[in-house]
């Protein structure tokens, strides 16, 4: 054989591999939804914050429930028609509400169990923090 036929067939050899790839590579939209993951289901979205209201002493709409799971990020608020000290028990976290101001609460749910909220200086109940594992 001679060096312009080996020339030849090297030439051809590498033609059909290019060919080969060019056919067989996956395109830019299924390689990008390969290797990038969806924004939206990866991140994650803050947790709702849920709103007391307190009028005359009272929660309006009856005792509150805030439930979460360990680890989860509670959000909670606590409007009040007069300014109180407003307490989450077990967390040990109080905040100051004012007329025009709510108390605004955000921590990470570390502890198990059911916790009282509460107007601090009158020891009323008005919401319970329930977080399970």
């Amino acid at each position: 054989m001679s060096g312009r036929q080996r020339g030849l067939i090297v030439l051809v050899a590498a033609l059909v591999a290019v060919g080969a790839y060019l056919l067989l590579r996956p395109d830019d939209k299924s390689s990008n939804k390969a290797t990038k993951p969806n924004s939206a289901a990866t991140t994650p979205q803050p947790a709702p914050v849920q709103k007391i209201q307190v009028k005359g002493g009272r929660v309006v709409g009856g005792l509150a429930t805030i439930k979460a799971k360990q680890g989860d990020t509670v959000r909670f608020q606590v409007s009040t028609d007069k300014p109180h000290e407003i307490h989450l028990h077990g967390y040990n976290v109080a905040k100051n509400a004012t007329t025009t101001k709510p108390a605004s609460f955000q921590l990470k749910a570390t502890e198990t169990g059911i916790f009282e909220i509460e107007i601090e200086d009158t020891s009323t109940q008005i919401a319970e923090l329930r977080v399970e594992p």
